[in-house]
């Protein structure tokens, strides 16, 4: 029979046996035996306490998951008979061994302490006490351990960290109680853990460095001076170099032969081997890994990246891959997704990414936001509102310095926000007193060749005031650092995504929008359908399976990194660092 098809019974029979069940007393199933009060399950009820040493204290609502999980057990242990442990518990400790290999620590979890506990009582009859004291302590263990493999271990809120989209939030008791009953707690682990593409090649990235840093790491590649193509390179520099670009599976089986000879050659005294084009070509691939500019030469930029230990990769992926447990387990078939580090935006639909662009993201003393939202309006030829900390910090100087250059440039000033407000003459306004929390004008830019949101910018209203947008300054481009903004994304090719973004909504497209940008006119165009738009924080990924790493340009890593190290000072010890 079919797994779905509906089960079918012959009806007289079941009739018969409704009959026969209405004229006999239903049989009483005894209750379980009761927990006196005092048991060590009872008192991991009663109130929050050392059930497990370190974060378990701190975990409030994991202690109300403990509280519901017994609530529903009616106090009665989960994990034996009464008598002897049951195989769930061995599972649950092999798990919590393992923990590493999925970028945790099994010392969070005491895996240690539990596992001697559970061969003590998996070897025979257990006295009944022995059984009730593991009891809570496996189920806190496996809370704890189900909390942190699905939404991470730290809580973003308080890591001062400009992070602003809720972590997924699960109820856990139910959940173990019912793969507890089914004699599944693998699978439910299994079940819980993130599934996204990002989270996988994380961990594919753990296991490789952690490899590379358990196998001695890479030397350092001595200071020098920069080196370009066809310059003399001692054999103090080439060959940790050389080890360097192999460990990072920059070089390619060509490149290898190629420059084995030229060391052949520097060894057999032919002189020093010579900065070759396999070589340059090589430092390329590794720039391009780690968003240096890719100009093949070996200066102090690369140098720097080059010195970086293989250990510290292995944290660096560590944290990323923490925040990787912060966010939906699905995403959307089509969304745009941007990552700060990287300066870069993707257009996404499904596995694909049709479209992708440089950006330029907010200084560090004016980070971009980290959230999510949903783009519902794309304006063209669009005024700039400008916000009160730019006007009284940098505009304020300009009009008071030249209001006729303030005015070529298209900025107007108004006694106060609204439709109603007045238009003031900028010569008019004390600038001097200009107040960036509550300014008593405001300014707005005209559409124009000079606005600073360009020809057309992309909504997703939020509380940040955060949006992407064109503009007129596109030099910025051409670094490779572009943490340059107040806030906002700047786009290298707006009309490119205008024309995905328009994609599918009849009667625009991109020569519309062309020749809407020709008019000048001022154009609001509401999406039939809003896109998901996820701004987010990756220094460490996998691309084409090639590891990427990014510079932490907000701090967002060594502020999270701080993190653990307070609960390695804690006494508990970070997987991999």
């Amino acid at each position: 029979m079919h797994a779905l098809a509906p089960l079918r019974r012959p009806w007289p029979a079941l009739a018969l046996a409704l009959a026969l069940a209405a004229c006999t007393e239903p049989a009483v199933e005894a209750p379980p035996p009761p927990v006196e009060p005092g048991t060590p399950i009872a008192a991991a009820v009663a109130e929050p306490g050392p059930v497990l040493a370190g974060r378990w204290g701190a975990r409030g609502d994991l202690h109300a998951e403990l509280v519901r999980f017994y609530e529903g057990h009616s106090g009665e242990p989960a994990w034996s008979d009464g008598e002897r442990l049951g195989r769930q518990g061995r599972a649950l400790v092999g798990r919590l061994e393992e923990a590493a290999a999925v970028g945790l620590s099994p010392a969070e979890y005491e895996s240690a302490r539990l596992t001697a506990l559970v061969d003590a009582l998996t070897t025979g009859r257990s006295p009944r006490d022995d059984l009730l004291a593991a009891d809570p302590q496996l189920t806190a263990a496996a809370l704890l351990y189900a909390s942190d493999l699905s939404s991470g271990r730290v809580d973003p809120d308080d890591a001062r960290l400009p992070w602003h989209i809720d972590k997924p939030r699960r109820h856990f008791a139910g959940e173990l109680a019912a793969a507890l009953d089914r004699g599944d707690l693998g699978g439910w682990l299994d079940a819980v853990e993130p599934r996204t593409a990002l989270y996988a090649s994380q961990l594919e990235m753990l296991h490789r460095y952690r490899e590379i840093a358990a196998a001695g790491g890479w030397p350092p590649v001595p200071a020098g001076p920069v080196l370009e193509l066809g310059d003399p390179i001692g054999r103090e520099r080439l060959l940790p170099l050389l080890e360097c670009l192999d460990a990072g599976g920059d070089l390619t089986a060509l490149d290898r032969a190629v420059l084995d000879h030229l060391r052949e050659e520097e060894d057999g005294g032919e002189g020093p081997a010579v900065y070759h084009l396999r070589l340059a070509e090589a430092v390329g691939r590794f720039q391009r890994r780690h968003g240096i500019e890719v100009d093949g030469t070996l200066g102090p930029e690369t140098l720097a990246e080059l010195a970086v230990p293989a250990e510290a990769r292995v944290r660096q992926i560590l944290l990323n891959l923490e925040r990787a447990r912060w966010i939906e387990r699905d995403f959307p078939e089509r969304y745009l997704h941007i990552n700060v580090p990287a300066f870069e935006l993707e257009a996404r639909d499904g596995e694909r990414a049709p479209l992708e662009m440089s950006i330029v993201v907010g200084r560090t003393d004016w980070m971009t936001p980290l959230f999510r939202d949903a783009m519902t309006t794309v304006e063209i030829n669009p005024y700039w509102h400008v916000p009160a900390s730019i006007a009284a910090r940098e505009l304020a100087v300009e009009a008071a310095e030249d209001a006729e250059a303030f005015r070529a440039d298209g900025y107007e000033v108004f006694s106060g926000p609204g439709p109603g407000a007045e238009r003031l003459d900028p010569r008019t306004v004390d600038w001097r007193v200009l107040d960036p929390e509550d300014p008593e004008v405001r300014i707005r830019q005209r559409p124009g060749p000079t606005n600073a949101l360009g020809r057309i910018k992309f909504l997703f209203p939020n509380r940040h005031n955060v949006y992407l947008h064109d503009t007129p300054a596109d030099g910025a481009f051409d670094r490779t650092e572009r943490a340059l903004s107040h806030g906002c994304i700047r786009l290298e090719r707006p009309l490119d995504l205008a024309a995905w973004v328009f994609a599918g909504q009849e009667g625009w497209d991109r020569e519309r929008v062309e020749e809407t940008i020709a008019s000048g006119e001022h154009t609001v165009v509401p999406l039939e359908e809003a896109i998901p738009v996820y701004i987010l924080y990756w220094t460490a990924w996998m691309e084409d399976g090639r590891a990427q790493f990014r510079r932490d340009v907000y701090g967002v890593d060594a502020e999270l990194g701080r993190r653990f190290g307070e609960e390695r000072g804690a006494g508990r010890q970070v997987a991999g660092g």
